[in-house]
C-alpha cells in the first residue's frame, strides 16, 4: 500500500501517523503502508522526524541483508508477518536500538525488480524519494500495479489539488487523508465503516466495494408486487414474516436436514459432506483437529496473498 507526503505535508505529524499506522499490530494487517513515497522538498526533514517517532534508516549495506532475508527467491518469506522490527533486524544481522518500532529501507525505483516495493506485512517501511507531486502519484501508481488494486492508499498533504489528483489516479477504493493507513482506512480513525475487512471493487476482482459492515451479512427476501397501480396491494398488519423453526437444530456436525443424525446424508447423499470428529464421541468435533485445520487454512490463505 503507497503512501505519499507531498512538500505541503506537516513531517512531524506525518512521520508519527505513519510509525504508528506501520508499527500497529507489527503490520499484519492489510491495510499498513509498505512504500513511503516523499516529495525531495520536505525527504530530509521527514526521515529526521521519523527517527524520532522509532524509525530507524538502514545503511544501503543493512537494506540488502533486510531485503535478502524477507525476500528468498524472490517471494516474501512469511514467517516474518507480524514480527517485531528488532526481531527482524537481529535475523538480518543488523544492530538497531531496542525501541526501534520501524525499519526504513530506502530503494531509488518502484519497479518488478526491487523486492523492498511489494507487500510487506511486517514492519519493514519501503522509502522513495521523487521530484514532484507528479512524480508520486506515478510511483504510487506502480506500487499498485506490484503489490494489488482496489485496496487502499493514503496521503499526507495540505494542497486540495494534489489529493484530489491522487485519489483520482490511483486505482484504489479508499484513500485515507492525514491519518495513518492502518486505522484510517480501516475506519477507526476515519468516518469510513469500522471494518477488518476490505472490500477491492473490480479493481481488485471484488463484488464489495466498501468497507464491509453488518449490513453486507444480512439479507432480505423482497416481495415485489407487480408496479401496475391496480394490482392491489394486500394489508400484511399483525402478519410475521417468520417463525420459529420446527424441532430442535441437530448439533454440530450434523446438518438441519439429517434428521437421522447420521452424518454424511445430507441433500447431496452419502458422503456428500465431511466433518472432523473425535475418537471418543463421533459426534462431537476433535477441538485439536479443527485447529489444526484452521491454521492451515490461514497459512494457505497467507501464502496465496504474499505470493501475488
Amino acid at each position: 500500500m503507497p503512501v505519499l507526503v507531498d512538500a505541503t505535508a506537516d513531517p512531524a505529524q506525518a512521520a508519527r501517523r505513519i510509525v504508528a499506522s506501520k508499527s500497529f499490530d507489527n503490520s499484519i494487517l492489510c491495510t499498513n503502508e509498505s512504500v513511503l513515497i516523499v516529495q525531495e522538498q520536505v525527504a530530509a526533514a521527514l526521515v529526521r522526524q521519523l527517527r524520532r517517532a522509532g524509525a530507524y534508516l538502514l545503511e544501503p549495506a543493512e537494506r540488502d541483508k533486510v531485503s535478502a532475508l524477507l525476500f528468498p527467491g524472490g517471494r516474501f518469506d512469511i514467517r516474518f508477518v507480524g514480527q517485531d522490527a528488532t526481531w527482524i533486524a537481529a535475523q538480518a544481522g543488523v544492530k538497531v536500538p531496542a525501541t526501534t518500532r520501524v525499519l526504513l529501507a530506502p530503494f531509488d525505483l518502484v519497479v518488478p525488480e526491487e523486492p523492498l516495493a511489494r507487500e510487506k506485512l511486517c514492519p519493514v517501511l519501503g522509502l522513495v524519494r521523487v521530484s514532484s507531486a507528479r512524480r508520486g502519484i506515478d510511483a504510487a501508481r506502480a506500487v499498485l500495479r506490484l503489490s494489488g488494486r482496489g485496496h487502499s492508499a493514503a496521503i499526507h498533504s495540505r494542497d486540495p489539488r494534489v489529493i484530489m489528483d491522487y485519489g483520482a489516479a490511483v486505482e484504489v477504493l479508499r484513500v485515507a487523508v492525514n491519518v495513518g493507513n492502518s486505522l484510517g482506512s480501516a475506519g477507526l480513525e476515519t468516518n469510513l465503516a469500522p471494518t477488518m475487512t476490505i472490500g477491492t471493487g473490480f479493481f481488485g476482482r471484488s463484488s464489495v466495494a466498501e468497507n464491509l459492515h453488518p449490513s453486507h451479512l444480512v439479507q432480505w427476501t423482497r416481495l415485489a408486487y407487480n408496479s401496475d397501480r391496480a394490482e392491489p396491494f394486500g394489508d400484511f398488519t399483525g402478519l410475521m414474516p417468520w417463525q420459529a423453526s420446527v424441532g430442535p437444530v441437530p448439533a454440530y456436525p450434523v446438518a438441519s436436514n439429517q434428521r437421522d443424525g447420521r452424518p454424511g446424508q445430507g441433500a447431496h447423499g452419502p458422503g456428500a459432506g465431511t466433518a472432523i470428529r473425535s475418537d471418543t464421541n463421533p459426534w462431537q468435533p476433535d477441538a485439536a483437529a479443527l485447529r489444526e485445520e484452521i491454521r492451515r487454512l490461514v497459512i494457505e490463505e497467507l501464502a496465496q496473498l504474499v505470493g501475488r
